[in-house]
């Protein structure tokens, strides 16, 4: 075959590490690393390469001082599952940070759920509080959250049972952190607003709300129209930062969501639970 037969494919802009990898100093394996990267996690390359290597932009978990740009070897990525467009439009770039940071950008230890277990499917109430257990010092395993949550509800050892947001309320609060704005009255869960979830971020609060799964960005194909959890973790103009605990689709932190997006996903959530959220904190 005639090598000027064949075009070349673009290199996507966003990949994730097939294997723990690094980014280096140079496009040569015997380089300098500028930064380990994990199996699993997302990069943005830059558009520039050389041969098989990569430039490429890794946002750490943390805050947006925790990145690196270097070179990466293209054998180490693979293409991730979510939608290159979609990504650009519900991950922080670097182009982004470079423009200026995030109003407010709460420091909140990413966790997934995606971790195998048998229950990973049913289990983002409970990796969420464990990332909002962790914003403030406090750690506990997901695995052993979720047997709390089960216990409250009376179904230890069930592996496709949700967690209750008021379960999640009760177990926060027994490892010393307060919790506000659940309830109006012990009957009535309280109708959050998407001007109450920024009031508590500007607080130091994170947020954890109720959604449902297919009005978060790039989701509005999934086949799955049950409700979800996420993290709201900062402010970023009128749009908002959130940790996911699903992450086959994207970085699981350092995501944004406008606030229209926010307001629609809290008010799809089943039934009662429509704009139920609570916040954490001291």
């Amino acid at each position: 075959m005639d090598r000027t037969a064949i075009t070349d494919l673009p290199w996507p802009r966003w990949a994730r590490a097939r294997l723990a990898t690094s980014l280096r100093v140079s496009p040569d394996l015997s380089s300098d690393a500028v930064s380990a990267l994990p199996k699993g996690a997302y990069v943005e390359t830059t558009g520039t390469t050389q041969g098989r290597w990569s430039q490429a932009f890794f946002l750490a978990d943390g805050t947006p001082d925790n990145w690196t740009v270097g070179w990466v070897d293209g054998l180490d990525l693979g293409l991730p599952r979510g939608d290159q467009s979609d990504m650009t439009g519900y991950m922080l770039t670097r182009a982004q940070l470079a423009s200026g940071k995030p109003d407010v950008w709460l420091k909140v230890p990413y966790h997934t759920q995606l971790d195998g277990t048998n229950y990973a499917d049913a289990n983002c109430g409970p990796t969420s509080i464990a990332m909002a257990l962790d914003a403030y010092g406090i750690t506990d395993s997901v695995g052993g959250l979720r047997a709390a949550a089960l216990k409250i509800q009376n179904m230890d050892g069930c592996d496709d049972c949700g967690t209750f947001i008021g379960v999640l309320v009760k177990v926060v609060e027994a490892h010393g952190l307060k919790t506000f704005n659940l309830k109006d009255n012990p009957d009535t869960l309280h109708h959050w607003t998407v001007d109450e979830v920024r009031t508590q971020l500007q607080s130091g609060h994170v947020v954890i709300p109720q959604v449902q799964f297919r009005q978060l960005p790039g989701r509005l194909t999934s086949p799955y129209y049950g409700d979800h959890y996420i993290v709201v973790t900062g402010i970023s103009g009128t749009s908002f930062l959130y940790n996911d605990p699903v992450d086959s689709d994207g970085r699981g932190y350092g995501r944004l969501i406008t606030a229209e997006q926010l307001d629609k996903a809290m008010n799809n959530a089943h039934d009662e639970f429509s704009y139920a959220a609570f916040a954490v904190g001291r």
